[in-house]
């Protein structure tokens, strides 16, 4: 990375940075279509329900993630160890290639209507590169990057994730 800097009185700020993904303008807006990958880990729901038809899982909840960035296309990659319905809001004008969803338990998705490829991935349904994790103290965390950086063939991650949650925003 090249990072263009200013020095301004005793302070030094990075304007923006060039990589091998791709250039950030003073905003941080990106000005290339290479996507940004959006990861949120749970390890579970905030609130749990007993037992679902789609999943062996012993519970279950709903994690809505809310998507509003916009400028530069995104890969949504969530996943958790229970059994989630990942409820999605995305903004008018927000691009979203591809959706991976991981876990332990199958996941799934509710109130996406877009044209996004999705990707669904488990142990529960024999998937070879599941993945799952909440946080870098994790012990999942370092494999699931990997595997996440080999399904998108990106290293243009942003993570987001806590132990048990009912909502994240991607702005």
């Amino acid at each position: 990375m090249k990072p263009n800097i200013n020095i301004i009185g005793s302070l030094l700020f990075v304007i923006s940075c060039t990589s091998e993904q791709g250039r950030t303008d003073n905003t941080g807006t990106s000005t290339t279509n290479i996507p940004e990958v959006n990861v949120v880990g749970v390890y579970e729901a905030e609130e749990l329900v007993v037992n679902q038809k789609w999943s062996t899982g012993n519970r279950h909840g709903t994690v809505k993630v809310q998507v509003t960035k916009k400028g530069l296309p995104i890969i949504l990659a969530l996943c958790a160890y229970e059994p989630i319905l990942w409820e999605i809001d995305v903004e008018k004008d927000v691009q979203i290639d591809k959706i991976i969803i991981s876990g332990y338990y199958k996941q799934e998705i509710h109130g996406y209507s877009g044209k996004a490829t999705i990707q669904r991935l488990s142990y529960e349904e024999n998937s070879e590169t599941y993945f799952q994790t909440y946080g870098s103290a994790d012990n999942d965390y370092a494999k699931a990057m990997q595997i996440i950086k080999m399904l998108t063939k990106s290293d243009n991650l942003v993570f987001q994730g806590q132990y048990s949650a009912s909502k994240f925003v991607i702005k």
